[in-house]
């Protein structure tokens, strides 16, 4: 098995373009050797486009449960979320279906009775867990291992070059459990690939005026973070590289994550130039040591307020 994390492209663009641009981002994936994708049931219109186009029939799908509102991992809940997603995507299976996160108002044990009965009927072929923190993924995986249940076997959460706290916070126990890691955000919804200024003026992701806008700013608009990016831009100087490509080639070949334990990258990407950009800075392969180390360094000086997931800010 190659150490390179495989590459999953994400979804959640499905949705919000128009056929014709998707059709264009599946023609460079399909060119690229990427046969994964990534969706969930509270992407707006994704899995729906999904369907429409096809997709299940020339890709493997993952996605998610309903969540990040109170009550949605009841057995009922569980049980619609998946029908739904079924259903829009046209399939009688998924092959990863995520719980996309903790759920406060409801016994863990009746989410995880629901995932079983789920699995045993043929619904998904792996369980994964998604924002979940490291005691509630023990939690899960102890409850399904005692009842002889589907035991959670990946992971997906927030990893960058400036939110690495999963590496001491979630990677020894999920090593210990033989679960991979699936890294999304690896740009940091497009804070490593922008300037402090632009961040603070709301461009892209970071627009305070929409629901997502007011998540990001949250995640990475900090004194410390904003700083780094200063530092971050010289780095990619330094490389003759963009800010963008800098972060995807240090997380798919310079980080923790490897394809030995079965890890992967989520890329983004809403036309097919960016998703052809993104690969091919991929395809560059390793960062310089010298870099690596630079950017280890930076990671120290920001750790403190550097954030965990979109769920735990």
């Amino acid at each position: 098995m190659s150490s390179t994390p495989k590459i999953v492209y994400g979804g959640f663009p499905f949705g919000l373009l128009p056929h014709e641009e998707s059709t264009k981002i599946v023609e460079v994936l399909k060119k690229n050797g990427i046969k994964e994708l990534d969706t969930a049931r509270i992407y707006p219109g994704s899995e729906k486009a999904i369907g429409e186009l096809h997709l299940p029939e020339e890709f493997v799908i993952d996605t998610k449960a309903k969540g990040f509102t109170d009550g949605s991992l009841t057995k009922k809940g569980v049980e619609e979320s998946i029908a739904e997603s079924l259903g829009l995507l046209g399939v009688e299976s998924v092959d990863i279906f995520y719980l996309h996160c903790p759920d406060r108002d409801t016994e863990i044990e009746e989410t995880i009775d629901a995932i079983n009965e789920l699995h045993q009927q043929g619904k998904f072929k792996k369980f994964g867990l998604s924002n979940f923190p490291a005691d509630d993924v023990e939690k899960v995986y102890n409850y399904a291992k005692s009842k002889g249940y589907v035991l959670p076997t990946v992971y997906q959460g927030n990893y960058n070059a400036v939110a690495r706290r999963s590496e001491s916070e979630l990677f020894p126990l999920l090593r210990k459990l033989n679960i991979a890691f699936y890294a999304y955000s690896p740009i940091a919804g497009g804070f490593l690939a922008r300037s402090a200024a632009g961040i603070k003026n709301g461009e892209g992701r970071f627009d305070p005026n929409t629901p997502v806008g007011q998540i990001y700013a949250k995640l990475y608009n900090r004194p410390a973070l904003l700083a780094a990016l200063e530092t971050w831009d010289e780095l990619a100087q330094k490389v003759g590289t963009s800010k963008a490509r800098l972060a995807y080639r240090w997380v798919v070949h310079n980080s923790i994550l490897s394809g030995e334990f079965g890890d992967a990258v989520i890329i983004g990407g809403r036309n097919a130039d960016q998703v052809t950009d993104t690969l091919e800075a991929i395809s560059e392969g390793p960062l310089p040591a010298n870099i690596v180390s630079e950017i280890d360094q930076l990671w120290e000086k920001i750790k403190h307020e550097a954030p965990l997931d979109n769920y735990s800010f």
